[in-house]
């Protein structure tokens, strides 16, 4: 069936309908814009008290880092000081660190200059979630409700970690979008602009590529089912946006490819797939449970972890490796369903997403023209490149799955308006009813974790590792450092390392004095009352230093981290 005119007396409130108010203020808006008065409104609205939350919540929090975020700080001070060989790193996106760069150049204090690119990158998701509210076409009150949603979730997600997941998932977001829209088949602009915007989620994030590859296709095979053209007419949108695509990622693949000697787009996947493997050997990140010296001009290997010894694995190596690759997908599948779940309150997403693949199974043909019937589709997508890659566990990996948030409240809204037109009787009071549970239910986490960032998060390690790093530096000790002195999920040897900005060298659960004595560290920082604590305090070949930071054992012992001096 061809998009003509006949589509646009059938489908009112799209794109093309000449109602909309977009389309009344100019031409050129109303090309791209389907935005009513009332979501217009809404939707500015929606935009200012983000604004406002994001600052807020930045404010409170200026104090949040995490191993990750020290990774993407030291490639971003690379960046700004021209040093373009440590700045390529197959592990990490470098999109993230070269915005960050341009602020460490006017010499904006680290941890802020992070706050500003999360910031942004809490908007850049905002938009790929409205993008995907309007192209899906869900009615305009949803939209204005759910653009509210995902505001109020994006702020939490802005502070929780250093990390670009955001900045990914608004990427995807808005290549989505672009693709679902009515006009992606005849506009060129749509083509090419849903392609730099899935090759930006790239260098955002390595997984960006085969996510953008995946949707690329997914999404074209959608609108070939969705408007019942010919596939040859799809053919050359698809290569346009698969152009826009490559030309954006094609020449940060190639600077990959001439470092690592090899065709190369990331080396992320082979690493997390390794330290997912059985338990049969030691798999965890090296820089953890190896101490060593991290490559000249680094202040650690976590900057670029691909050449370090990872112990690499295959399920088809043996039997015993299929089967627990087998149980780590099924392991995944459920947690997976548990990470969806989470970001709502009473599950209504996850089973509208249920409800949309029972209908695509009863109702095709009915469905066929509505696109939030097939929202369930870009999250099958997500969840597949993921799936086999890693161990995912419930709440700490949430931030892989930003990217459902919209696609979820996708279904459930499209759910309820189809529920709606199948009553005879009190269909409105219907559908608004189911309105305002599945806000509830998306609002709920949302606006409990909004609150705790408003409030501020704690980060022990980050605040505890600052003030050792300041005691360190007023007594004049310095040098590499080792040591993880984990305190709770976050190594504060590590962030001291930072602060001082001296190459940290690892860890070693068991290491004793004369293995951190050979590490080359001068420094060494581990967790106060931690097993090993008595053997180190005994041996001649390191030096307590709690009298020096502190002026006295009693002072000391109120401190939750111990360092010592290698003699």
């Amino acid at each position: 069936m061809m998009r003509g005119a006949s589509e646009q007396q059938r489908r009112p409130g799209t794109r093309s309908d000449p109602q909309s108010l977009a389309a009344t203020v100019s031409p050129r808006l109303g090309e791209f814009s389907i935005i009513r008065h009332a979501e217009l409104k809404g939707t500015l609205a929606a935009v200012f008290a983000l604004l406002l939350l994001l600052i807020a919540a930045a404010i409170k929090n200026a104090h949040m880092l995490n191993a990750d975020g020290v990774a993407y700080l030291r490639l971003a001070s690379y960046a700004a000081a021209g040093n373009w060989e440590l700045m390529v790193s197959g592990y990490w996106g470098p999109l993230a660190s070269w915005l960050m760069a341009p602020l460490l150049a006017c010499d904006l204090a680290p941890l802020t200059a992070a706050r500003v690119v999360m910031g942004l990158s809490a908007l850049v998701y905002w938009w790929g979630c409205v993008r995907v509210f309007q192209n899906f076409e869900l009615p305009t009150a949803c939209r204005v409700v759910a653009a509210w949603i995902a505001a109020l979730a994006s702020v939490f997600w802005s502070v929780a970690y250093i990390t670009p997941d955001l900045l990914v998932s608004g990427c995807l977001g808005i290549g989505i979008g672009q693709m679902a829209s009515a006009s992606w088949t005849r506009s060129r602009w749509q083509q090419a602009s849903a392609g730099v915007a899935f090759g930006l989620a790239y260098l955002s994030k390595p997984v960006g590529f085969p996510l953008g590859v995946t949707f690329i296709g997914g999404i074209a095979l959608l609108q070939w089912f969705h408007s019942g053209e010919s596939w040859r007419r799809l053919v050359r949108p698809t290569a346009m946006t698969a152009l826009g695509f490559l030309l954006v990622a094609g020449p940060w693949m190639t600077v990959l490819s001439f470092k690592y000697h090899r065709p190369t787009f990331a080396t992320g996947g082979p690493i997390a797939h390794a330290t997912a493997g059985p338990p049969d050997v030691p798999r965890g990140h090296p820089m953890g449970r190896l101490l060593h010296v991290p490559e000249e001009g680094r202040l650690t290997s976590w900057e670029d972890p691909t050449r370090m010894p990872y112990a690499y694995w295959s399920p088809f190596e043996s039997r015993d490796y299929l089967r627990y690759q087998l149980g780590m997908m099924a392991y995944n599948l459920r947690s997976m369903i548990v990470l969806l779940g989470s970001l709502e309150g009473f599950w209504l997403g996850m089973g509208s997403v249920v409800a949309c693949i029972v209908l695509a199974a009863f109702r095709r043909r009915q469905l066929r023209e509505q696109w939030w019937a097939w929202a369930w589709v870009p999250l099958v997508l997500l969840c597949g490149i993921y799936w086999p890659v890693y161990r995912y566990e419930a709440v700490i990996d949430q931030r892989y799955f930003y990217l459902g948030l919209p696609f979820l409240m996708t279904c459930a809204f499209g759910v309820a308006r189809f529920a709606a037109q199948g009553m005879r009787k009190h269909s409105a009071l219907v559908f608004w009813a189911l309105v305002v549970a599945i806000a509830a239910s998306f609002s709920r986490p949302a606006w409990n974790n909004m609150r705790g960032a408003l409030d501020g998060l704690p980060n022990p390690a980050s605040v505890t590792a600052r003030i050792l790093a300041n005691r360190l530096a007023a007594a004049g000790i310095d040098g590499p450092i080792a040591g993880s002195a984990q305190v709770g999920d976050n190594r504060a040897g590590l962030f001291v390392a930072y602060f001082l900005n001296t190459p940290w060298h690892g860890d070693q659960p068991d290491a004793t004095a004369q293995d951190y004595a050979n590490s080359k560290a001068r420094i060494i920082i581990i967790r106060r009352n931690a097993p090993r604590e008595p053997d180190l305090d005994r041996s001649n070949l390191l030096v307590n230093l709690d009298d020096v930071l502190f002026g006295s054992s009693e002072h000391a012992a109120q401190f939750p981290l111990k360092a010592y001096q290698v003699r």
